[in-house]
């Protein structure tokens, strides 16, 4: 592999990371609407094609999930992605968790330029609001 060519399975945007951030996987059947607890998820970090996450549950590889994506002082980013790739791994605490990737795969124009503002400017992926200040945790991998 040369100097600067990618590795495969490398994301070809920019990763980055916001604060108070947080991450929704909505309903999508009968079934998950009568389950009385969500799934937790916490965001690790995300670009303007994915995200990567951790889940209390593994992700079924292929399966596509309408997610919603909470930036302070932004509209909730609503975003049907699939599931790359997943892998458990174990916390420093010895909990164990999944990390994966999803792809996006239907992002509206107005969630897409909400990305693009976040990756370009890293004073946006700082930003607090009362609401969220009070309840921040510094720690991408706590599970909600």
């Amino acid at each position: 592999m040369g100097k600067d060519a990618e590795p495969i399975g490398k994301r070809k945007n920019k990763r980055f990371q916001c604060l108070n951030t947080t991450i929704e996987f909505d309903t999508v059947g009968i079934i998950d609407f009568l389950k009385s607890e969500k799934p937790k998820i916490a965001l690790v970090n995300m670009s303007i094609q994915g995200v990567q996450i951790v889940s209390a549950q593994p992700l079924k590889i292929g399966k596509c999930y309408n997610i919603k994506i909470v930036v302070p002082r932004f509209d909730p980013l609503k975003i049907k992605a699939k599931t790359i790739w997943c892998k458990p791994f174990t916390g420093k605490h010895h909990e164990r968790y999944h990390r994966a990737g999803l792809k996006f795969i239907k992002v509206d124009p107005k969630a897409k330029e909400v990305l693009i503002k976040l990756q370009n400017n890293p004073k946006l992926r700082e930003q607090q609001d009362k609401k969220t200040a009070a309840t921040a945790n510094n720690s991408p991998y706590k599970l909600r």
